[in-house]
């Protein structure tokens, strides 16, 4: 498994991040989490998650492709072929 998850540092994010590494634990595989926020957490980075530095709002453009970048060069298995972008209406 090889996710990216954003504002990972605390909240429904860290949560997401404790809760894939579980379940892929839980069925024998390894999990490459690329955790993306403005600072690290506690326990949260390395063996679990690989913390890489939020680079700006979401809402600028590139942005979220910079992020992507920045993942892949820092969580060794996370790649950056395919980014879903969901913005509001």
């Amino acid at each position: 498994m090889r996710v990216l998850v954003t504002g990972a540092a605390s909240g429904i994010g860290r949560a997401t991040c404790l809760r894939l590494a579980r379940d892929a634990k839980a069925q024998g595989h390894g999990a490459r989490i690329a955790a993306v926020d403005l600072t690290p957490s506690p326990g949260l980075d390395s063996p679990v998650a690989t913390w890489v530095p939020d680079v700006g709002p979401f809402a600028d453009t590139g942005v979220p492709a910079s992020t992507a970048v920045a993942a892949a060069t820092r969580a060794s298995g996370i790649k950056s072929s395919r980014i879903f972008i969901a913005s509001p209406p």
